[in-house]
């Protein structure tokens, strides 16, 4: 086994569990990712004006006046 091979392993045996496959850490990546897009639907709810007059108004407030705009 190569020098790099070694290093590798090392690497992937001191953030990982024993027996933890990588998918099952990613699988909880992707649960965050979708709970930070539910909470950024929820709060962009409050300004966002679906009409279609009112549309491009609301989102010109969102990009220049709302906090974090």
């Amino acid at each position: 086994m190569s020098r790099d091979l070694r290093n590798a392993d090392d690497l992937t045996n001191k953030y990982f569990l024993p027996r933890v496959n990588i998918f099952y850490n990613l699988g909880g990546v992707m649960l965050t990712c979708f709970l930070v897009q539910v909470g950024t639907w929820f709060s962009i709810t409050f300004y966002c004006s679906p009409t279609v007059t009112d549309s491009f108004a609301s989102v010109q407030y969102i990009m220049t006046e709302s906090n974090f705009g």
